[in-house]
C-alpha cells in the first residue's frame, strides 16, 4: 500500500505570506493607535492584545518554519485566537440593535464552522510532518 503523500500548500501560505502579513498590518495598527488614540484602559488593552498577537505571529512563524511540534501547537492557538478575535471584534463594531453577546456568540459558531474547525482537520492530518525536536532546544532529546 502507498503512503498517501499530505500536500502543505495552506501550511505554505499561512507560514511564508499571512503570518508576515499579518504582522505588519497589527504593527502598523500599534503605530496608528500610539498616533491617534486618546490614553486610557481601552488603549492599554488593545496595545496589549496587539503586542500579544504580533508575539503569537512571530513565535508561529518561528516553530512553523522548522516544523516543530511547537508549531503544530502555535497553529492551533493562532486559529482559535484569531476566531475568538472575529468574534469580539463583530461584538463591539455590530452595528445591529442585537445584543452584543447574541452577535458574539453567533459570529464565534461562525468563525468555529468555516475556520477553526477546516483548519483543526487540516493540522490534525498532517501531525507526522511535525518533527519531535523544539526549535529552541528546550525539550529534552530522547535516547
Amino acid at each position: 500500500m502507498k503512503d498517501k503523500y499530505l500536500t502543505t500548500y495552506w501550511m505554505d501560505l499561512i507560514t511564508y505570506i499571512i503570518i508576515p502579513f499579518i504582522t505588519i498590518v497589527a504593527g502598523i495598527r500599534i503605530v496608528r493607535s500610539l498616533l491617534y488614540s486618546t490614553l486610557g484602559v481601552t488603549f492599554a488593552i488593545s496595545l496589549f492584545i496587539e503586542i500579544a498577537f504580533i508575539l503569537l505571529y512571530v513565535v508561529t512563524f518561528l516553530y512553523s518554519h522548522k516544523r516543530t511540534k511547537g508549531g503544530e501547537r502555535c497553529f492551533m492557538l493562532l486559529v482559535i485566537a484569531t476566531g475568538i478575535r472575529a468574534a469580539v471584534d463583530f461584538a463591539i463594531t455590530s452595528v445591529t440593535n442585537y445584543n452584543p453577546y447574541l452577535a458574539f456568540f453567533g459570529y464565534l459558531l461562525v468563525c468555529v464552522a468555516l475556520w477553526v474547525y477546516p483548519n483543526y482537520i487540516y493540522f490534525n492530518n498532517r501531525k507526522e510532518l511535525f518533527k519531535n525536536d523544539s526549535f529552541l532546544n528546550f525539550a529534552k532529546k530522547e535516547n
